[in-house]
């Protein structure tokens, strides 16, 4: 039996209905599919990501306990180095007679230290030397893997100036029988005047002895880093006594040392002014807050620069004073060899 023509069209039809769900299906299947892709896939990118990160987070660890450990070497040594080297201030060189302490002027006291010419006097103070922190450094990185600690360098000691040097021969051998050469450099002023500079305070403590045992005519400075903190304190009756002066500065809790009235230029008359003598760890801002003294109103101020050059009061000579002097006594009345307080000769 032959199909009729609706027939054939209902069948068609029923393909086509068949053929498009089939289609619609199979897209279906396609898309479920390339979402289960995408979700293997993301485990298996979270899954890695998750490993890379554990590793990074390992090498942090290391990087981190590399540094602890150098860090713990440095405050070690430096521990070791302030027990057995503290860094204080230079030894004043004993005279070899007790001689009593000249009353000087405001401008030797202020120029005594001033061995090395400042141009801007307004310069703050430098801080002592302090360590930094070490650099960080990758230790997987084979052409860093030393850490280098930056340390700031000790500030240089002051020149030792040797006078009537005949021999440099017997000079070089009686430093270097305490002193290795590369630790001090010696320079001719003229010909028969060595400056001698140290790298740091123990060999310059140590030439110092070498050159005083040996009588050698020397004469050094006041260490710039170490000097103590003068102030001028204005507006305080010249009749204070000094006793009382320290005594109520030290109940404030400042470490002073000394004090001296001033005296004017020309007819020695004291003047309602004292010049203060701080130690060198004394808190600079601390002092200039000081506004009475006993009871008085005062003004702190700076000490101001002198032209004035120097004398020493032991050996006359200038440029220098008697504090750090090691050279011959000179009298200042008849030009002996001995200290002007012991001269016979009568004044006119």
């Amino acid at each position: 039996m032959q199909p009729s023509a609706i027939d054939e069209y209902a069948l068609t039809q029923q393909n086509n209905v068949l053929f498009q769900e089939n289609c619609q299906r199979n897209q279906n299947e396609q898309k479920l599919y390339m979402e289960w892709q995408y979700a293997v896939n993301g485990w298996r990118n979270a899954e890695n990501a998750w490993k890379i990160a554990n590793s990074e987070i390992g090498k942090l660890k290391s990087v981190v306990n590399y540094l602890q450990k150098h860090i713990d070497e440095l405050k070690a040594n430096m521990m070791k180095k302030g027990a057995t080297e503290p860094n204080g201030p230079a030894i004043p060189i004993p005279s070899s007679s007790k001689e009593p302490e000249y009353q000087t002027d405001e401008e030797e006291l202020a120029k005594e230290t001033e061995w090395i010419r400042v141009k801007h006097r307004t310069k703050k103070r430098k801080m002592n030397a302090t360590p930094t922190l070490p650099t960080l450094v990758d230790p997987r990185n084979k052409n860093t893997a030393q850490i280098e600690h930056k340390i700031k360098k000790e500030p240089a000691p002051p020149p030792i100036m040797v006078d009537n040097v005949n021999s440099y021969e017997n000079l070089y051998g009686q430093l270097t029988n305490q002193i290795s050469e590369e630790n001090f450099q010696v320079k001719f002023t003229n010909d028969t005047t060595a400056k001698i500079n140290c790298n740091n305070s123990e060999n310059y403590r140590k030439a110092i002895n070498v050159l005083q045992n040996n009588n050698f005519n020397l004469h050094t400075y006041e260490n710039k880093q170490s000097r103590p903190i003068r102030v001028m304190a204005k507006s305080l009756h010249h009749s204070s006594k000094s006793e009382n002066i320290i005594k109520n500065l030290r109940y404030g809790g400042f470490k002073i040392i000394m004090t001296d009235n001033k005296l004017s230029w020309k007819e020695k008359i004291p003047l309602n002014m004292f010049m203060f003598t701080f130690d060198n760890s004394e808190d600079i801002d601390k002092i200039n807050k000081i506004t009475h003294i006993l009871g008085c109103k005062v003004e702190i101020q700076p000490m101001r620069g002198s032209k004035l050059i120097p004398q020493c009061k032991k050996c006359q000579a200038f440029g220098h004073t008697q504090k750090y002097c090691a050279k011959e006594p000179r009298c200042v009345k008849c030009a002996g060899k001995h200290p002007t307080r012991e001269c016979q000769k009568a004044e006119n």
